[in-house]
Order: C-alpha cells, then structure tokens, then sequence
C-alpha cells in the first residue's frame, strides 16, 4: 500500500552499523507463560495499533499507535520470526519498527525512512530521507542490526538521490523508482533500477519504454510484487485519463534481462469509456499474483467507489473477492482473510476512506471480524507454523 516521508534528522555519508535498543511497548505479552503459549499466524494494522492474532482469532495488540501514527507496509521475515512495518504521522516522523515475535519486543529504529520496507532474502530493506538504502539484518537470538549504503542507480550521479522511492523487491534486489525532470505533481515517468544490499544497481529500465499517451501525465509508479512463476516484477502505472479520473495499467519488470514490458492485460471493462485504477497489486503466500482494482466511470464526481481483488490464474484475472482491498489465504490454506471496503475518489488521487473490515473466513465458513478500523494485513510464513 503507500508509503510515507518524513524530514531527515540522519547525517549523509559512509556506511554505517549500529544494534539498536529495544524498545518494549505497552499492550504485549510479557510473561513467558504467555509467549510460549500464543502461537500467532496473522499479523494486522488499525487505526489504535499492530496486532497479531492466533488461528482461533485471539489477538494481542504489539505496538499501539497514538498521537496520529499509523502503519504502513507489513512485512514478514521468511522464517516468521520478526515482522516489519514503517511507522509515520506522528511527532517522531517516519521510522522503521522490527518487531521479534518470539519476545514480543519491538525495536524501533532511528532512521527516518521515506519508503518501505520491504525484504530482499532474508533482510529488511528501506529508503532514509537521506537518499540511503537501510539494510536491516536479522541476526540469531533477535538483535537486529541496521546499515546504510549510498544509492548508486546508473546515470543518476547525483548524491544523495533524495526523490527515490522504493516499490518493491525483486528475490535479490530492491526495486527502486526515480521520477524524471519531467514529473508533474501526478508523478511523471520514472527510471525503474534493481538495487543490491550494496546500494548498487544492478540494471535498470526506463517507463518512457512503454507508450502510455502523454508521458508527461503518467501516475508515479506504484508498490509492485514479483511474479514467482516468472520471477518478474509487476506493478500498477498509469496516465492521468482527465480532470478527475486516473487510468492504470501494470507493467513488467523483468529481472534477468533487465527490462520493462507490459504487464498482465486487465479485465475487460463495460463501458468502454470507463477506467481501471489498480489500487495495489500483492503475492499470496503460496507465490499467486493478485491485484485490487476499480472501475471507474470518466465522468467525474464519482465517489465511494467499490474496490474488487482478482487472482492471475491460467493466463487470466479470475475474480476473488467483491468489495474488497485486500483478500489473501494463510499458509496452510485453511482460512482466508479479507479486509472489506470502499475508496473515496479526491479529484483523481487515491484515498482510503473510512478504515476498512477484516474479516477472517475460515474453509468450514466459520467467520470472525478482527477489526472495523484496519488499514492492513498480512499472513505469516508456513514454516512457523
């Protein structure tokens, strides 16, 4: 989903290596009884904190949210052992919070970060302020260990990058984009780079490959996921269509022989003068390609517009789930999670309106509402489990 940016307080430079402290918050479990005996398999935001919750749908809030905070990009670590999100919107700015679930310890991290995280293998990853890569290892026992490398991204010789953004990952390398000279308030056309732990590209496209009418118009590209059937990266790009409305599409990051193509055709559309916008496009964790979309009509003033998840199976968008943001089923294939709601459409940005419904299903059709305030969610990795 977005990402978010806050003001640098981190100097630029060399690269740098530090074990952070820990910081416990309110709200998690404490005692060893208790940790040992709360098995986690989801992992949610709300508007009130960061929640992991057991196969039963008990869960424990392990990181409250105050003050006009929020939680952005979820993300396990393959082993399930550690769960990452960036924080931002309050006094703090935007920081990077590494959670070890086995000690229900959260450490937060000093950097300001601008984008992320994601993970490259088994580490973290994230853009400072600063222009740096964040690189975040997850060493044994639960310490976490964090350092920079200056983005190096092929013909951009400027230092630091500061209007870098990071998409992505790709299995070995970060996917950052950088907007061109051309960038309008609506994004512009960017430079897609593959970047290694080393902050070094590894090889890099241009999205004015592609012929989306005016490049000058084209929507910033959005947070993508890799294809593991392909090993391709796709994400959602776009024009701005008019005044109000904004078309996507998804283009295709290939990550051996680097460059960009067109992505998975979308759905067909009735009338043909509306527009898809792709909200977000996310991997299940058993590899499938899923996308949330809108149609949206080219006439302005539409509003609430009802957002609809699609799987890639086969070769063709086959649709999951109505009126939802997001839908994704645990590792074991036993329950589906789904957060339900709806987008409000300001003048052509996309906004989230009211926090979304999570709503855990499970194959018996039991169901279970974790939260009417939730903003997102992920499943941990099998191998916890």
């Amino acid at each position: 989903m977005g990402t978010r940016g806050a003001a640098s307080k981190f100097a630029t430079g060399a690269l740098w290596l530090a074990v952070v402290a820990v910081a416990t918050c309110c709200g998690t479990a404490t005692d060893k009884q208790s940790r040992t005996s709360f098995s986690p398999v989801l992992a949610y935001a709300t508007t009130a904190g960061v929640f992991l919750s057991d196969g039963s749908g008990v869960a424990r809030q392990v990181a409250p949210l105050t003050g006009g905070a929020a939680a952005a990009h979820l993300t396990w670590s393959p082993d399930g052992r550690f769960l990452a999100w960036q924080r931002y919107g309050d006094s703090s700015g935007a920081r990077l919070e590494v959670l070890d679930v086995q000690k229900m310890q959260p450490t937060i991290l000093p950097a300001d970060i601008s984008s992320g995280p994601a993970r490259v293998g088994s580490q973290f990853v994230a853009l400072d302020s600063s222009g740096h890569l964040l690189v975040v290892t997850l060493a044994s026992g639960g310490k976490v260990a964090a350092r920079t490398a200056d983005l190096q991204l092929g013909s951009q010789t400027a230092s630091p990058i500061t209007d870098a953004e990071l998409i992505g990952a790709a299995p070995t390398a970060a996917v950052v984009a950088v907007p061109t000279a051309q960038a309008t308030p609506y994004g512009g056309p960017s430079t897609i780079y593959l970047v290694g732990l080393d902050g070094k590209s590894t090889g890099y496209a241009s999205e004015e490959q592609l012929s989306h009418g005016s490049e000058l118009d084209n929507i910033r590209p959005g947070w993508g996921a890799t294809a593991s059937s392909t090993g391709q990266f796709i994400f959602r790009s776009g024009t701005r269509a008019t005044g109000c409305t904004s078309e996507s599409h998804l283009e295709t990051l290939s990550t051996g022989a680097v460059g960009l193509s067109s992505g998975p055709a979308l759905p067909r559309i009735s009338p043909p003068s509306a527009h898809w916008r792709v909200l977000s496009v996310y991997q299940d964790l058993d590899g499938a390609l899923h996308m949330s979309a809108v149609a949206e009509p080219a006439s302005c003033g539409s509003t609430d517009l009802q957002p609809n998840v699609w799987s890639w199976t086969s070769g063709e968008w086959r649709l999951v789930q109505s009126g939802a943001i997001w839908s994704s089923q645990s590792a074991d294939r036993s329950q589906t999670a789904t957060l339900l709601g709806q987008i409000a459409d300001d003048h052509g940005s996309i906004a989230f309106g009211a926090p979304a419904t999570l709503v855990v299903v499970s194959r018996g059709g039991q169901t279970k509402t974790l939260s009417t305030t939730a903003t997102e969610a992920e499943w941990r990795p099998h191998s916890t489990q």
